[in-house]
């Protein structure tokens, strides 16, 4: 019993089923600080991993290829009354804005890549269209010339008309048969004389059309009236000197009658251009007296030019003779005056004067 009891007081040195037990606890024990180790190394690992994970970025939506188109507009036809309608294309769904000649024009959309524009009251002459979408722009011109102005005339002319158009236009004007042209002034004014002379008459229907370089299609049509006085007055009668009568080469007086007071006679002698002298018509009757005329045979004739410049025939022809001048004295020929007798004087001493020469 006591070698039993000195045993177990022993120290264990691995043997026996004791030493084997406690062998395998170490080992289980070593085993779970080794998994215990193991796990919380793979924890710090996966919360450092998580920790410094950088986030993925949203990605960039990827830029189009094609830049946006532009808009597009067409010229608008040629106008006559400052209407304008223009129209063109733009990108889909993007607004567009339109000016014409500076102003802006009123837009509609007829579908979502197209749209329309309309203005009125565009001035003469051509102006910018501005198109703008999408931050581009187009361009084109509008064209625009109305019919010229002719004024109607309560004052009786020879076929004068006149009006009122764009500067540096070609204003064509009418009254029947009878037509003119003119070009419009820097003052937007315009005039013309009709030829041949239109009837005369009042309220005399006139029509007028302009046109530029850049103007095309049928020209608006302008319309006045005027008042004509086309009808040339009857020729004068000469009624002095009297044919066939010898007048005095220092100038004659010609007289002769007319129909209407106010108008202008003028007398002239055959083969010479300019008047010889001219008259007003008082009280249906005329008188003119000419300068120096030429010796020998001349003829006389008249025309009357009425206040509107109408002009009449020529008066029957008045064939008259001009005399030769008088003959003058032939020079150094007179007669010297006589001397005259000296008056008798005394001589101091008493002698007689000496007689006369």
């Amino acid at each position: 019993m006591q070698r039993l009891a000195r045993n177990e007081d022993r120290p264990s040195t691995g043997g026996g089923a004791g030493g084997v037990r406690r062998s395998r606890e170490r080992l289980v024990r070593t085993a779970s600080v080794l998994l215990l180790l193991a796990a919380l190394t793979a924890g710090g690992t996966v919360a450092a991993s998580a920790a410094t994970e950088t986030p993925t970025p949203t990605p960039s939506p990827v830029p189009s290829g094609a830049p946006t188109p532009a808009p597009t507009v067409q010229t608008p036809p040629f106008s006559t009354d400052g209407a304008i309608a223009v129209t063109g294309t733009r990108p889909a769904g993007v607004d567009v804005q339109v000016t014409i000649a500076s102003v802006p024009a009123a837009v509609t959309l007829p579908s979502s890549t197209t749209w329309r524009a309309t203005a009125t009251g565009v001035p003469d002459g051509q102006s910018p269209v501005r198109v703008t979408a999408g931050g581009q722009e187009a361009t084109a011109t509008a064209s625009v010339l109305r019919a010229p102005g002719v004024n109607s005339f309560s004052v009786v002319t020879s076929g004068l008309v006149s009006g009122t158009g764009y500067p540096g236009a070609v204003v064509d004007a009418r009254s029947g048969s009878a037509e003119c042209r003119a070009t419009v002034g820097a003052s937007s004014t315009w005039a013309c004389l009709l030829a041949p002379p239109p009837p005369s008459g009042t309220g005399i229907p006139v029509t007028a059309t302009q046109s530029t370089s850049w103007s095309t299609g049928t020209p608006a049509v302008g319309r006045g009236t005027g008042s004509f006085d086309t009808t040339a007055p009857d020729a004068a009668v000469i009624t002095a000197p009297a044919a066939g009568a010898t007048v005095d080469a220092s100038g004659i007086t010609i007289s002769g009658t007319s129909d209407e007071d106010g108008d202008v006679v003028r007398a002239y002698l055959t083969g010479y251009g300019d008047a010889a002298c001219q008259a007003q018509v008082a009280g249906g009757r005329w008188s003119c007296t000419t300068g120096t005329l030429p010796p020998g045979p001349l003829g006389i004739t008249a025309s009357v030019t009425d206040p509107l410049g109408n002009i009449s025939t020529l008066a029957a022809e008045v064939d008259i003779t001009v005399a030769q001048p008088a003959s003058s004295p032939t020079p150094g020929a007179t007669t010297p005056p006589a001397s005259p007798t000296p008056e008798a004087t005394s001589s101091p001493q008493g002698t007689q004067a000496a007689p006369a020469p």
